[in-house]
């Protein structure tokens, strides 16, 4: 009997082993194990997509700043959307294709 489960038992990971290597090549690996470095978000000028990043490390600065929880990361973002959005703005009007926010930039901003 416990033979027959072990059997069974090593049969479904053999099958959820080949169905993970179909789905996600040992190639992507790597890239699902990445730390997020930034997190990103879009803004449109007329019909045109812009893309735009805020470094992961200038959230975690600013929520330490503000006094919040270094690791909410989406709330740090939505607290300071706008902000966010402006600095980005401002970097794209001034020039920048792809507007990167760093840590400089966003603990200038008041809380």
């Amino acid at each position: 009997m416990k033979s027959r489960r072990r059997k069974a038992a090593t049969s479904r990971d053999r099958v959820r082993t080949e169905i993970r290597d179909a789905l996600f090549p040992r190639s992507l690996w790597r890239v699902q194990d990445a730390k997020p470095e930034a997190v990103l978000f879009a803004m449109f000028d007329g019909i045109g997509r812009i893309e735009c990043r805020v470094e992961w490390s200038a959230l975690r600065d600013r929520a330490v700043a503000d006094g919040t929880e270094a690791n909410d990361i989406a709330g740090t973002f939505k607290r300071h959307r706008r902000t966010i959005e402006q600095i980005a703005s401002e970097q794209f009007d001034a020039g920048k294709q792809t507007p990167v926010i760093g840590s400089e930039q966003l603990a200038r901003q008041n809380p």
